[in-house]
């Protein structure tokens, strides 16, 4: 993460195609969830160390508005079955 953008593998990914973010926890692991501006895009999700939570959040909300994300049925669904 640095001040242009999110870097996933070798692609770089710029604050201006999203129009907020959330983090997700599951079991171990955290995630940070970036919802784009366009209407049909997919989500872009990045997992990240859970100890460097607070450094990666005062980078993005400079960005990005952070948004509550509650898991609905289907992601709990998913997450039972480990998929």
């Amino acid at each position: 993460i640095e001040h242009e953008g999110v870097h996933i593998g070798n692609r770089l990914y710029p604050f201006e195609r999203f129009h907020s973010f959330a983090t997700s926890k599951q079991g171990s692991f955290s995630s940070l969830v970036l919802f784009p501006m366009k209407r049909f895009s997919l989500l872009t999700t990045a997992y990240y160390d859970p100890r460097d939570e607070q450094k990666i959040l005062a980078i993005i909300s400079s960005y990005l508005p952070l948004e509550e994300k509650k898991r609905d049925l289907i992601d709990e669904l998913m997450w039972k079955i480990r998929f």
